[in-house]
């Protein structure tokens, strides 16, 4: 299948290839993990899924056919058109269509699409020949009794050395004594008898702010119209689309990807409506999809 060829070299620098009226194909990036319960590391990756809601015709696919065929829009359309047909045909006869070195499209007894893709397809050549990594966990290293022995001995002596008078230290070489040369005590027992209620009350909030900060997991869910492999192209087309004046479109940079954000939300219902309602305000803008950032 011709389609398919084109589909598989987008998905190599783009997040999301629209079969228009069929679905798209959409990347996701995972991050290197670490599996426990396996005792395995795995490496950074970029699955393939299918979302049959993207069905807007963003160009993409058209843009590849006319660079291959050297032809015009309206042809490389006619040419994408006829294969959908042709796909729609298939999977009325066998209920499933092969996709190349990408997956499988079947139907289900509803009468939906589902995908199931080709584990052997690299959507990310970066991370090709990086394969999951066994590991042992470290266990607690045992000491020898001669290394114990030499241990308690240190303790002993630090122990014996606090004990000593002050003055059996030679002034002069106090910087390798255990204390301090001089000590106000004075001072030290006034410090000591001050109420430090307030200060250790503050404490334990800030640090119980932080940890409660720190173990936080936040998901930001953007609506994407564009991703680039560069900086520079992804604010070239910010240039492009000035006129539009969206107040919140920004690039994002993740996973060596810069793609433009026209919108962002914590939510990824509110991120849905939002992408819908974009896409039949602006169509000539072309498909706009929902990318999941962890933080």
């Amino acid at each position: 299948m011709n389609l398919a060829s084109h589909i598989a070299k987008l998905l190599l620098t783009h997040d999301c290839v629209i079969i228009p009226h069929l679905g798209g194909f959409v990347a996701n990036c995972e991050l290197a993990k670490i599996v426990r319960k396996r005792n395995a590391l795995m490496p950074a990756a970029r699955q393939i899924g299918f979302n049959t809601n993207l069905t807007h015709n963003d160009g993409l696919l058209a843009q590849s056919y006319m660079k291959e065929r050297n032809c015009n829009f309206g042809t490389a359309e006619m040419l994408i058109n006829k294969e959908i047909d042709d796909i729609f045909s298939r999977l009325k006869e066998n209920n499933q269509v092969e996709f190349g070195e990408i997956g499988t499209l079947s139907l289900n007894e509803n009468g939906a699409l589902l995908f199931e893709p080709n584990k052997s397809f690299s959507a990310a050549p970066q991370y090709y020949g990086l394969d999951e990594l066994p590991f042992s966990p470290k266990h607690a290293v045992h000491e020898t009794p001669f290394a114990q022995f030499m241990k308690y001995a240190a303790v002993i002596t630090v122990a014996v050395l606090m004990l000593l008078p002050i003055n059996t230290f030679d002034t002069r070489i106090n910087t390798a004594s255990l204390l301090p040369p001089t000590i106000d005590w004075n001072a030290k027992n006034i410090a000591e008898e001050q109420p430090a209620e307030i200060a250790e009350e503050d404490t334990v909030i800030n640090v119980t702010e932080e940890t409660a900060v720190a173990a936080q997991s936040t998901e930001t869910y953007h609506v994407i119209i564009a991703s680039f492999a560069t900086e520079r192209k992804a604010n070239q087309y910010l240039q492009e689309i000035a006129n539009y004046s969206f107040q919140n479109i920004r690039i994002v940079h993740c996973q060596n990807r810069y793609r433009v954000a026209v919108e962002s939300f914590s939510d990824n219902a509110d991120a849905a409506v939002f992408r819908d309602e974009f896409v039949a305000e602006y169509p000539d803008l072309g498909g706009a999809w929902i990318f999941e950032e962890k933080i």
